[in-house]
C-alpha cells in the first residue's frame, strides 16, 4: 500500500447547533486522483477547507503526510478552494509574480516553470482578460503548483467550464498526476468527467463518508448485467445456477435478479428460464452509471435510518 498522504479520523464540525461534518473517515494515498463526490451542502468544501488549516474541526484528529505537525505539511499543499482573483490588465507571468511576493513564497517553483506544467507557456504575455475560461483555470492551477506541493485540493474546478476547456483541464490534471506524481483531491458535480481521471473515489452524505471506493471495485460494480424480472425467484436462481452453470448474480429483491454472465446472449438465458417454466416479467441489459450508483449509496443510507 503507498503512503498516506490524507487521513481523517472522525473528524466532526459543527457551527452553532449545525452538525457540518459528522464523525466522518477519508484516507487518500500517494498518488491517488481522489474523486470526492456528493450534492451541494455534503461538507466536501469543509473537509477541504479543514485539510488546509483554513476551518478548524470540532472533534477528530486529522494526520497529513503521516503526521500531526499539520502546520508544517500545510506547505506541501497547494489548492483551488475558490477561483483566485487576478488582475486582467496585468500577464499571467505578472500576476503569478505578484503572488509570489504578496504570499511570501521562498521555495518556489519557477514562474516558468509551473506555465509550463499547465501548458501555458506560450501565453505567460498575454493580459489575464484576453485568456479563455478554461486558460484562466489553468492560470489558477499554476498560482496552486506554485510552492511546488506534493497534493492539490481542487473544489470543483471543472464549473463553468465549456467542454474543450473541461477536456484541457482534465489532461492537465492527468499529466501533474503521473509526470509529476502530484497527489489529488477532485470534488466536482460533473461526473462523467471525474470518472475519467479518478483512481479512487469518497462518497459523502450529509456530512459523513458513506464509501470508499478504488476505480477497479467500481468499475466491477458499476459492469454490464441482465436485469431479470420473474414471478418465480427460487425457481430463476436454480436455474441459473444449474442450467447456465454461474453463480455470478445478485438477487435485488423478490421479483428482480442481476445476472452478470451472458450479457452479450439474452437470448440464451431467456430460452433456459422459460424451458424451466420461469416466467420472465422483462429483461434487459443495463449497466449504472456514476451518478446513479451515488444516489444508490445515497437511498441505501436514507433507507436504513
Amino acid at each position: 500500500m503507498s503512503d498516506t498522504v490524507i487521513k481523517m479520523n472522525s473528524i466532526s464540525k459543527k457551527i452553532r447547533n449545525t452538525v457540518i461534518l459528522n464523525d466522518l473517515n477519508m484516507t487518500v494515498y500517494e498518488n491517488d486522483i481522489y474523486g470526492f463526490i456528493g450534492q451541494n451542502g455534503a461538507g466536501k468544501s469543509t473537509t477541504m477547507k479543514i485539510i488546509m488549516s483554513l476551518v478548524k474541526e470540532t472533534q477528530g484528529q486529522l494526520e497529513l503526510f503521516e503526521s500531526t505537525d499539520n502546520q508544517v505539511n500545510r506547505g506541501r499543499i497547494g489548492a483551488i478552494i475558490e477561483q483566485p482573483a487576478f488582475y486582467p490588465y496585468m500577464t499571467a507571468y505578472e500576476n503569478l509574480q505578484y503572488y509570489i511576493k504578496f504570499k511570501g513564497i521562498v521555495e518556489a517553483n519557477s514562474i516558468e516553470n509551473v506555465l509550463k506544467m499547465v501548458g501555458l507557456e506560450n501565453a505567460a504575455t498575454k493580459k489575464y482578460k484576453n485568456y479563455s475560461l478554461g486558460m484562466k483555470q489553468r492560470l489558477g492551477l499554476a498560482l496552486a503548483l506554485i510552492n511546488n506541493p506534493d497534493l492539490l485540493i481542487l473544489d470543483e474546478p471543472l464549473n463553468g467550464l465549456d467542454p474543450q476547456g473541461i477536456a484541457e483541464l482534465r489532461e492537465t490534471l492527468r499529466h501533474l498526476n503521473k509526470k509529476y506524481g502530484i497527489t489529488m483531491v477532485i470534488s466536482s458535480h460533473i461526473l462523467d468527467e471525474l470518472e475519467m481521471i479518478a483512481t479512487r473515489y469518497g462518497f459523502i452524505h450529509k456530512g459523513h463518508m458513506i464509501e470508499e471506493i478504488t476505480v477497479d471495485e467500481l468499475h466491477e460494480k458499476l459492469k454490464k448485467y441482465i436485469s431479470l424480472d420473474v414471478e418465480n425467484i427460487s425457481l430463476a436462481t436454480i436455474t441459473i445456477e444449474q442450467k447456465l452453470n454461474t453463480v455470478n448474480y445478485k438477487v435485488v429483491n423478490d421479483h428482480t435478479i442481476y445476472l452478470y454472465d451472458y450479457v452479450n446472449d439474452g437470448a440464451k438465458v431467456a430460452s433456459t428460464l422459460i424451458k424451466e417454466g420461469v416466467m420472465i416479467e422483462k429483461m434487459n441489459v443495463s449497466n449504472m452509471s456514476l451518478e446513479n450508483y451515488y444516489f444508490s449509496l445515497i437511498k441505501g443510507v436514507e433507507n436504513n435510518v
